[in-house]
């Protein structure tokens, strides 16, 4: 009976952090972001990111930022680290990003396909340096 104590009182504690200040919980989409691409700056929604970029959705628009095409990206819910000047995220910030995404899976090239569907588009929106 003494070694069930132990096991009861660490399934009654909570790790990690709470719903009440999880953002993503209470809204189906990424996390938001601030882009400034050239003389322009937009708000947008992190769809997913790759090894080469992000995908965003701005204004009903799905957006492929790439990564040194002269775009900062900062997400105003996030510390400063997470902010993406001109290179690729490392290490555990992508992986962050990655959970913070729409798509933490990744989005495969036949949904990206329904997803240019829905939005009423032939081929992305590609930010150019």
């Amino acid at each position: 009976m003494r070694p069930l104590l132990p096991c009861l009182l660490a399934a009654a504690c909570s790790f990690g952090p709470r719903v009440e200040s999880f953002t993503p919980a209470y809204a189906p989409g990424g996390v938001n972001a601030t882009v400034a691409h050239g003389d322009s700056t937009f708000t947008a929604e992190l769809l997913t990111l790759s090894d080469t970029a992000l995908l965003l959705v701005r204004n009903n628009r799905i957006v492929l930022a790439r990564y040194g095409a002269g775009t900062d990206v900062v997400f105003p819910a996030l510390p400063e680290q997470y902010a993406i000047r001109g290179r690729p995220p490392a290490g555990a910030v992508r992986e962050q990003l990655r959970l913070l995404s729409r798509f933490p899976s990744g989005i495969s090239p036949s949904l990206l396909t329904q997803l240019l569907r829905a939005y009423r588009q032939d081929s992305l929106d590609v930010l150019a340096p």
